[in-house]
């Protein structure tokens, strides 16, 4: 039961990364995407590359 709940954070984050790459980075109009939690404003490639590499480095884990 504890490793399914410390192994959940990584499931939601394969699960949720691929709807975000898709909906956000690859399908959004905007040139410049501004993400709140952080402060920053990327643009659409390097936001798509950001979220791409999450997405690995999720999996891989």
């Amino acid at each position: 039961m504890v490793m399914t709940a410390c192994l959940f954070p990584l499931l939601y984050l394969t699960l949720e990364l691929p709807k975000r790459i898709i909906n956000d980075a690859i399908s959004s109009d905007q040139a410049f995407i501004y993400i709140d939690s952080l402060d920053v404003e990327l643009d659409q490639v390097t936001y798509l590359f950001v979220l791409c590499g999450a997405f690995l480095l999720a999996v891989l884990v």
